[in-house]
């Protein structure tokens, strides 16, 4: 399982202000050109989407990372099937 941030800021100075403060234990990515943004249709941020082994969205609503009991609860239900 991998958690990673992909910001889709126009402004890469503000996404590396805003890792220095916050300082996340994930991988982050800056979207610079749109793509991520245009191909989930991200219309508000945060925006968590689960995505199996296979690439397969199985969440476009999932839980944040912050909120790890139902995080881990909705990972451990895909596990399962």
């Amino acid at each position: 399982i991998a958690i990673i941030g992909i910001s889709v800021s126009d402004s890469f100075d503000r996404w590396q202000k805003a890792l220095s403060e916050d300082k996340p234990e994930w991988l982050q990515l800056f979207d610079s050109d749109g793509a991520v943004d245009a191909a989930y249709e991200v219309y508000f941020i945060p925006k968590y989407i689960l995505i199996d082994k296979n690439g397969n969205i199985v969440d476009m609503d999932a839980p944040r990372p912050s909120n790890r009991a139902a995080l881990e609860n909705r990972l451990k239900e895909e596990m399962e099937k």
